[in-house]
């Protein structure tokens, strides 16, 4: 169902391995069980990857490497807003009438409160771990995004064939902009821990009209159809 799906997308998969026959998992347990399910996505990825290029490629793991760096790279970008929405649900705190914050997600759990029960603490520990993941790819991204003149001046193909997913959609002038929908769609996943609620949809609107305008100055979609609805959809 569509729910089921939208539950793999937040990696919320309890329900699909029945934990809840086991017992009722403490939050601190089920936040870990959903921030550990992103490492084990990525730890298959790599597992079907060297089956495939055993039975298939004779072994040649160096050649097939870029393959393997294209699809890891293709799913984190899919599932970037989704891993950061995530990992930062501890960070995510509301006010209750009786004045103590609590997690928005397990609003049994009280936020920065020490004399609590600990699960704030686990679960912070356990975000941030997690949290470095959209950070260091968003800084490697940044990376390439640098390396990129060189690259195509030297005619460097393995570094083509392994990030060309990152710049392909995007006009030659323009191949930085996949910094620009990086950044969107970190704020996106960042901008719920923002305690108020007016504070939240005034920033999201300065990234998103600030993305608006780069997108309607310079036109960076290969596709000139694909600028209108970026355009569209970030205003």
């Amino acid at each position: 169902s569509f729910l089921s799906v939208v539950q793999v997308f937040t990696f919320d998969i309890e329900d699909h391995i029945r934990l809840g026959c086991i017992g009722q998992l403490p939050a601190a347990a089920h936040f870990t069980v959903k921030v550990c399910t992103i490492f084990v996505m990525c730890s298959l990825v790599v597992i079907i990857h060297i089956g495939f290029v055993i039975v298939k490629y004779r072994r040649r793991f160096r050649d097939r490497t870029p393959t393997l760096i294209a699809v890891f790279g293709t799913l984190a970008m899919i599932f970037y807003i989704s891993v950061t929405v995530t990992v930062v649900q501890p960070l995510q705190c509301k006010l209750n009438p009786n004045g103590r914050w609590t997690t928005q997600a397990y609003e049994d759990v009280v936020c920065w409160e020490p004399d609590a029960d600990g699960d704030h603490l686990i679960m912070l520990a356990v975000g941030l771990f997690g949290l470095a993941l959209p950070v260091s790819l968003f800084a490697k991204v940044l990376m390439l995004v640098r390396r990129l003149p060189q690259a195509l001046k030297t005619g460097d193909t393995r570094f083509t064939r392994s990030y060309g997913f990152l710049f392909f959609r995007f006009r030659p002038q323009t191949q930085w902009y996949i910094l620009v929908i990086m950044t969107r769609s970190l704020a996106i996943g960042l901008v719920p821990i923002i305690p108020r609620d007016v504070a939240q949809i005034y920033v999201l609107q300065l990234v998103l009209l600030v993305c608006f305008a780069l997108c309607i100055e310079f036109h960076p979609w290969r596709i000139s159809y694909l600028n209108f609805l970026d355009a569209f959809f970030s205003g």
